[in-house]
């Protein structure tokens, strides 16, 4: 017999936005030290990695988690510095587009 249960509803990231500044970050930051929005834990799984696009914020302490390097599954360029943030982009962007 068939498994006929419907798949699991999809996630949402921890926070959506756009952080535009040093300040934007320090207040997420402290947010998730108050607990007022959840911090990533544990590497995130095969099902949570769907969370993962544009405007999806995660907030993890290294010593907390464990994680050393953000590793999601996709493919990113190599970060850039960009005043206080460590920038990437999605490459598979740039697939899209032709560029490689």
């Amino acid at each position: 017999m068939a498994n006929l249960s419907p798949p699991p509803p999809p996630l949402d990231p921890p926070f959506r936005g756009y952080i535009e500044t040093t300040f934007d970050a320090l207040l997420v930051f402290e947010a998730a030290r108050r607990g007022m929005m959840p911090r990533v834990t544990r590497r995130l799984i095969e099902r949570e990695r769907g969370m993962v696009q544009s405007g999806a914020v995660f907030v993890f302490d290294e010593h907390e988690s464990g994680i050393k390097r953000w590793t999601d599954g996709l493919v990113w360029s190599p970060s850039r510095i960009l005043g206080n943030f460590l920038v990437s982009r999605d490459s598979s962007l740039d697939q899209l587009k032709g560029r490689v």
